[in-house]
């Protein structure tokens, strides 16, 4: 992975846990753009993630398949990007340009890590998209220990790059030695640290000292921008990404 443009690599095993628990039910397609108005959206749109028993996993128009009778493995790994050009936001386009390399970049890593797998003799599942990958990145960057998650859901803290790294995870079937998570710190000291709240121009991150399991009531309806099941700060995704849209995102 190195070799082939990524700074850092982790690894686990999916277990029965990671199956149920992790593996969206659902691909994301172009179901979130194309179907606002006509939910929910055509299998065709957003595949369905399934597991059956064969050997190779496979893709038809309605479906991913993985192996179930087989061990798989995700390896989840980073790419840094610039902090530098962060800091030009909103005054410029720089941020966003630095915020898309890690897209392109691994537009590039995947087909590279995908052909090296191959030629051993194994087979390596990729993202459908640049930005769909089958597990969330946050959730298998973290299991791998590559950092922790942090204050504003949507964020990831890595101990080397901090939280301007792109992280992305793909599946394979070759055996590979789980690393084990960490604690860095970084989770315990957002629970007191309000920096980035009190950043934030559209009061979009809380600013509570515990992370809690309850998504929080967003304009008195349902909040469906989070998944649940997960004990966190819930920043108002709503707010965050209209407002981000109208001044041309913030960097906090």
């Amino acid at each position: 992975m190195i070799f082939f443009g990524a700074a850092q690599v982790g690894y686990f095993e999916i277990s029965p846990n990671v199956k149920n628990k992790l593996i969206r039910t659902f691909d994301k397609g172009n179901a979130a753009t194309a179907y606002q108005g006509a939910w929910p959206p055509p299998l065709t749109a957003c595949k369905q993630y399934v597991f059956e028993d064969v050997n190779v996993g496979y893709e038809t128009a309605e479906k991913l398949v993985f192996p179930n009778n087989k061990p798989l493995y995700e390896f989840a790994f980073t790419v840094p990007m610039s902090k530098e050009m962060f800091r030009g936001s909103p005054s410029s386009q720089l941020q966003n340009s630095a915020n898309l390399t890690r897209y392109t970049l691994v537009a590039q890593i995947q087909p590279k890590i995908q052909a090296f797998i191959k030629s051993l003799g194994y087979q390596c599942y990729g993202y459908t998209l640049p930005m769909n990958g089958a597990i969330p990145t946050i959730a298998s960057a973290t299991l791998v220990g590559l950092g922790e998650g942090a204050r504003n859901v949507g964020a990831f803290n890595n101990p080397e790059f901090g939280s301007v790294t792109g992280i992305f995870g793909l599946i394979t079937d070759m055996p590979l030695a789980p690393t084990q998570p960490v604690d860095a710190g970084m989770w315990r000291f957002c629970h007191t640290c309000t920096k980035c709240a009190d950043a934030c121009p559209f009061d979009a991150i809380p600013k509570d000292h515990e992370p809690t399991w309850d998504i929080p009531q967003l304009n008195g309806q349902t909040d469906t921008t989070h998944v649940p099941g997960k004990k966190q700060f819930w920043t108002n995704g709503f707010d965050c990404w209209l407002r981000r849209v109208q001044v041309g995102s913030c960097g906090a």
